[in-house]
């Protein structure tokens, strides 16, 4: 009997060997108040919600440029990027170059700082010195009147776009094929490929082209000839042998020459009688 009992008593002699400090709920631990102790999640910067570690957390609008930046910190002066209310940023602690130490440009204050090529202390463009702080030039995307620009898209300048390089506005004649062309000849010429309009020589088009062997277009007022594909078709024994019948458009009335009968042109245009001799029935006789 009595050794049953000490079996019995066992574990509740071990039990008594563990204070209650040392043996907590389950799951859980013990600070030396007593009190549970439980760890938070991790802050998540870019969830738009202000988290411990966080400085600020615009969610989506966070930006290298922005009031709030990628890690969740705020723009401040002197990281090396232009946050809003900065005029600049270049992360360095000289004051007396291109930008200040309030991040805040010197380009204005009428001294020729480092980094500027000029400095006359005003924010007009259309002189001698633009409000960056640089010379003037065709292609800096200021337009300068002054210096006899006409336009001025910076990067987009070119020879076929609607400003050209050298800051003019693009128009036919300049011989450079601009976005509203189809050619251009320069010189305001016509030639076989292009009109004077700067657009391809087309037969129907209202324009005649001489350079392409045009001499007629339509239905016109047209003397002794019909338009065929814009050229005359002449009545018989006439020819297109000048033009000097030209319309107020400076177009070729037609077929006006009778080579039956003129000694310059006789049988056929450019095809002149001998001296002495008369043109009949289109043939020189004496």
């Amino acid at each position: 009997m009595v050794y049953r009992l000490r079996v019995a008593l066992l574990p509740w002699a071990l039990l008594s060997c563990f204070s209650d400090s040392e043996v907590g709920d389950a799951g859980s631990s013990s600070g030396s108040s007593g009190e549970p102790v439980t760890s938070e999640p991790a802050a998540v910067c870019g969830n738009a919600l202000l988290e411990p570690g966080e400085a600020c957390d615009d969610g989506p609008d966070n930006a290298p440029t922005a009031a709030c930046k990628p890690d969740c910190s705020p723009a401040a002066c002197g990281d090396g990027l232009v946050g809003p209310g900065e005029a600049c940023d270049d992360a360095n602690a000289v004051d007396d170059d291109a930008c200040s130490n309030l991040c805040a440009s010197t380009c204005g204050d009428g001294h020729i700082n480092p980094g500027e090529a000029c400095d006359d202390a005003n924010d007009d463009d259309d002189d001698d010195c633009t409000s960056l702080c640089r010379q003037p030039t065709c292609g800096d995307g200021i337009l300068q009147t002054k210096f006899h620009e006409e336009c001025d898209d910076g990067p987009n300048n070119g020879y076929n776009a609607a400003c050209t390089g050298y800051c003019k506005d693009a128009r036919c004649g300049d011989g450079f094929v601009s976005p509203t062309e189809e050619c251009d000849a320069g010189g305001n010429k016509e030639t076989v490929d292009c009109d004077f309009d700067c657009r391809a020589p087309v037969c129907g088009d209202g324009k005649v082209n001489e350079a392409a062997l045009e001499n007629c277009e339509g239905d016109g007022p047209f003397v002794h000839a019909l338009c065929l594909t814009c050229h005359f078709a002449c009545d018989q024994g006439f020819g297109d042998c000048s033009h000097d019948d030209l319309d107020d458009a400076g177009h070729d009335l037609g077929c006006e020459t009778d080579t039956r009968v003129t000694a310059a042109h006789c049988g056929q245009c450019d095809k002149p009688c001998p001296d002495a001799q008369k043109c009949v029935d289109s043939a020189c006789v004496p």
